[in-house]
């Protein structure tokens, strides 16, 4: 009886542990349904990185959420690394895109996007997702950029 108690405390534990990490985390945690065309889970950071809440995020289309270019990167990345996963899917394998996202107040920000496709427990295939803002990072690259060409650097 002790060891189920013990094992039902561990799962709360972990359970509160995690909550806390993805409330609290800066960066966006997300898993989307490949079958679906939907994302099943998306942190709360949603709100900082972006504007929206996790509600009205998790109601958009996910290409709609991109720009035009990065709907298109993602489009063919999605057909490719899909077959990819499917031919082998022991084989993890790590992706990392720049591409950028529509905020609610219709700015664009770009984020660093690091993804994982996987099997869930019910068998449907899924995204695992992390995005970071870079939106500093990429201002100092075009500012480096601009720079250089004027013979500055």
């Amino acid at each position: 009886m002790s060891d189920i108690l013990n094992s039902t405390d561990d799962i709360t534990r972990s359970r509160e542990m995690y909550k806390l990490l993805a409330e609290n985390i800066q960066d966006v945690i997300w898993i989307f349904n490949v079958s679906l065309e939907k994302l099943t889970y998306i942190s709360p950071s949603i709100l900082r990185l972006r504007g929206f809440s996790v509600e009205e995020a998790s109601k958009e289309n996910f290409l709609d959420s991109l720009s035009s270019e990065s709907a298109t990167i993602v489009s063919e990345l999605l057909k490719e690394r899909l077959a990819e996963f499917l031919k082998d899917p022991s084989k993890h394998q790590y992706f990392i895109n720049e591409l950028q996202q529509k905020c609610k107040d219709g700015s664009l920000v770009w984020i660093e996007a690091t993804t994982q496709f996987q099997t869930a427990a019910n068998g449907d295939i899924e995204i695992l997702g992390v995005s970071r803002r870079i939106q500093k990072r990429k201002e100092a690259e075009y500012e480096f950029k601009n720079e250089k060409e004027r013979g500055r650097i």
